[in-house]
């Protein structure tokens, strides 16, 4: 993950605001930890070589008032009673929660956390929707007023297996890296909160490149031109189940049949989770996930079998109608987990 966001700092992308920020990067201090796939709490038993605990190390080797943004990335397999389960965590010192612990249908009235769900949506590219996320301003008292402490944890397990596992966490680095940067350089922006009275000194946006903020429209929330799909449940109408995580949000067809929706005015993008819905019984099942572009084939999968998934991320020409299909044994159910138009997508760049 970080030889992706070094490469993106590196790529010449204007985004990358170099002349703006500094990076500073500290390896996972145990990787033994993560290769054995240790539980989180036996994670949070392992020690830096100095002795100190990781969360002790955070709060007195790495100083606050000498980062604006620190930022802790996890990833591990863990246990099954997880995998629906992704934590979120953000600071806005403009944003009281009265709930240490925010679910999504109790969304903060921040601008920062829509922020972060604009510019990276993770939950539909890379695990589930489910998720909890809670404002690090109540997370330790050291950080306030000072470096922004926010986390990320990401139960990585099997996502998008059906592709090239190391590309697609380069990939998510780059996009987490240029989401990060945007959020806070927008934050700054509006609210001018890293002044020269501020611990840890002024930030400069001067000739910095501010992209737009990005837009959603899940498909669920529109009505196809033609075909049938389920929303927010699989073929059969069941459960949307990717690899034993549930999807919420997202399309359900059976193969055979096909799903034709209208592009909206101002829609550069078009992304999905593809794969076999768990409920198919047969283990050796295999489907080909396709897109088409006013009947010109835009994208397909590779031949995927029960618990691979890809990743589809497209660019679309413009106004115009896409088809959604399946091509597998009749009545097979697939899912599009996730499947949504965006606006303005960052991750085209």
């Amino acid at each position: 993950m970080i030889q992706g966001i070094i490469d993106w700092l590196l790529s010449g992308d204007p985004a990358a605001n170099l002349a703006n920020t500094e990076w500073s990067f500290y390896p996972c201090p145990d990787p033994k930890a993560v290769h054995q796939h240790y539980r989180y709490d036996e994670i949070c038993s392992e020690r830096y070589d100095s002795g100190r605990l990781a969360e002790e190390s955070l709060l007195h080797e790495i100083r606050s008032e000498s980062y604006h943004v620190i930022q802790l990335e996890h990833m591990w397999n863990n246990e099954h009673h997880m995998l629906d389960r992704e934590s979120y965590e953000y600071y806005d010192p403009f944003y009281e929660p009265t709930d240490k612990k925010t679910f999504p249908d109790e969304e903060p009235d921040s601008q920062l956390w829509r922020d972060w769900l604009a510019y990276w949506p993770h939950w539909f590219e890379w695990g589930t929707n489910i998720f909890y996320h809670r404002n690090s301003r109540n997370w330790d008292e050291s950080h306030r007023l000072k470096g922004f402490a926010i986390m990320n944890e990401i139960y990585f397990y099997g996502k998008d297996s059906g592709g090239d596992v190391a590309a697609n966490v380069r990939r998510q680095g780059m996009e987490w890296a240029r989401a990060a940067s945007q959020v806070y350089m927008h934050f700054q922006q509006r609210e001018n909160f890293f002044s020269h009275e501020h611990p840890c000194g002024p930030i400069d946006l001067t000739g910095a490149v501010l992209l737009p903020r990005p837009a959603h429209i899940l498909l669920e929330s529109l009505d196809p031109v033609a075909g049938t799909v389920q929303n927010g449940r699989n073929g059969n109408g069941g459960e949307m189940v990717i690899y034993q995580k549930r999807y919420e949000h997202g399309l359900g067809m059976k193969a055979g049949e096909d799903a034709v929706f209208e592009i909206p005015e101002g829609v550069d993008s078009f992304k999905a989770v593809s794969a076999i819905d768990d409920s198919e019984p047969d283990p050796d099942a295999q489907a080909e996930f396709r897109l088409e572009f006013d009947g010109s084939l835009l994208w397909r999968s590779g031949r995927l079998r029960k618990h691979q998934s890809e990743m589809a991320h497209v660019r679309l020409p413009g106004k115009g109608q896409l088809k959604l299909s399946m091509d597998a044994r009749a009545g097979m159910p697939g899912n599009w987990g996730g499947a949504r138009f965006c606006m303005h997508d960052p991750d085209l760049a």
